[in-house]
């Protein structure tokens, strides 16, 4: 059999390496975006003719809307279980200040 068909053999230079890796980013994120599949498949057909630059610039661009997208959720709740803790605290602190005050009354 030749080695030369299987694609595990075969050796790729660091820059082909690099574009093979930020193309299936890009075609990942563009896919997973919610744009409408007609805008999605003209930013796919000029991802190629794009420069390396320009194919770096809306990767970062598709990254950042996707992290963006992924943890909008998190956020919010980890802001509110904060929120929660903050009042929980406060009324406790409020106890504390009275059971003090007491304390401090009876002496």
């Amino acid at each position: 059999m030749d080695s030369s068909n299987n694609l595990i053999d075969i050796d790729l230079s660091e820059a082909e390496t690099a574009a093979l890796i930020r193309g299936r980013k890009l075609g990942f994120l563009i896919a997973a975006s919610t744009l409408p599949d007609e805008v999605k498949d003209e930013l796919a057909a000029l991802v190629g003719e794009m420069t390396e630059e320009r194919q770096e610039k809306l990767l970062d661009i598709f990254e950042a809307k996707y992290l963006d997208e992924q943890t909008e959720g998190i956020e919010k709740k980890l802001k509110d279980e904060i929120e929660a803790l903050v009042k929980k605290y406060q009324a406790e602190d409020v106890v504390r200040a009275k059971n003090l005050a007491a304390a401090i009354d009876k002496i």
